[in-house]
Order: C-alpha cells, then structure tokens, then sequence
C-alpha cells in the first residue's frame, strides 16, 4: 500500500527597506505596518485552516497549514495527489517604505513508502508585477 501526507507551515520573512537617503535607515513602527486583508483558496487549504501571525518586529510572518496533505494509494482519488494553496495579502506599511521576501522556510513530515517521492514548490508574485519567482523545488523520499 502506498500512502503519503504531508502538513505544511511557513516562514516568510519580510524585509522592509527604509527610504534610499545617505541617513541610516529607520524602519517603521512595527504598529503602522500590519495585515489589511489576508485571504486563501485552494485545494489544500479549505475554509478555517489556514492561520497567519507575525512576530513583534513585524519582519516575520508565519502560515500555518492545518490541512495541507497530499496522498496517494489505495481509495484515493486523483486530485488527492496534488494539493495547491494560493495565498494573498493585503499589506499596510508606511508611505515611503516598501517590502520584500527576504526568505522563506518551510517545515512539516511526510509519511512514505519505500520507493514514493514527494516534491514542494512554491511561486511567489506581487500584485501589478509580471515577474514571478519560483522557491526551488524540494524533493524528499523513503529512505
């Protein structure tokens, strides 16, 4: 019987650049930058299992998949093979700064059989911005 699940959290941190003057940057009151909205939808993330926090300083948000999991096997269908999960947030921060993903950490398990292979990967893309990035696929297998 081959059977695989996978639970998802994530890392992100943001890095928030002061405005480019000669002065040494000042970063914002952590209170005036904060999430307006923050939605999901996908086949691995239904209505209530997703939760987001972010650290004091602000420069770090944290996504926790409560039902993100993959498998296959006997008396699974097809779609339970891939699960997807398109995040979207809703950032306010003070005029004159501006934000990125510095970097991206991903933690869970994954329960395989001998010989399965499972793959992550994750796309990242500001709204109005053609230019997407893609985090380098991961693969992890039975040993």
């Amino acid at each position: 019987m081959l059977f695989t699940t996978a639970l998802l959290a994530t890392a992100v941190t943001l890095g928030l650049a002061a405005p480019t003057t000669p002065a040494p940057p000042v970063l914002p009151n952590p209170n005036d930058v904060y999430i307006r909205k923050f939605t999901y939808a996908g086949s691995g993330c239904p209505l209530g299992t997703v939760a987001n926090s972010t650290d004091p300083t602000k420069e770090v948000l944290t996504l926790l998949f409560s039902d993100y999991v993959a498998s296959i096997g006997p008396g699974t269908k097809v779609a339970d093979r891939r699960k997807n999960c398109a995040v979207s947030l809703d950032i306010h921060y003070p005029q004159g700064y501006q934000f990125a993903i510095f970097t991206a950490d991903y933690r869970g398990y994954a329960d395989l059989d001998y010989g399965v292979t499972g793959e992550q990967q994750s796309t990242y893309y500001f709204a109005g911005q053609q230019q997407q990035v893609c985090h380098p696929k991961s693969s992890f297998s039975s040993s």
